[in-house]
């Protein structure tokens, strides 16, 4: 009964007792409003991965918990859909080079997670390896 009520509602349950308890609905976007990137993206990617750790490589990219970095364009994650434990798409508002804009970002990993595929129409599959 409880798991269909949790189901049901994927939000906050008030219990009989006036105690507040937060969901424990599987897939949440987002802890304490603020979207966060699965843990198992994280970190730095790269092409190169001598080039790991410096800023030689414009194929670097680094994800945080709430935000986006790539070679001359950075920004926080707005949005976040997670398509089971290994892809995720991502709104980000970026900036850079004195613009900014919305981008959408569609990533998977591969089974062994120490590559990063990019799934957005222009990319072609572009790859980056998982930096040490």
């Amino acid at each position: 009964m409880a798991s269909q009520l949790l189901a049901a509602f994927c939000g906050t349950i008030v219990l009989a007792v006036s105690t507040v308890v937060p969901s424990a609905c599987a897939q949440s976007n987002d802890l304490a409003g603020e979207p966060l990137v699965p843990s198992q993206f994280r970190g730095e990617w790269n092409v190169d991965l001598s080039a790991c750790g410096t800023d030689t490589s414009d194929t670097r990219l680094q994800i945080g918990a709430d935000s986006i970095r790539f070679w001359e364009s950075e920004g926080p994650v707005t949005e976040i859909k997670r398509h089971g434990v290994s892809e995720f798409t991502a709104t980000v508002r970026l900036s850079g080079e004195g613009e900014s804009w919305n981008e959408r970002l569609h990533f998977r990993l591969s089974p062994d997670g120490k590559t990063l595929i990019d799934l957005r129409p222009d990319s072609d599959g572009f790859s980056r390896k998982r930096c040490p």
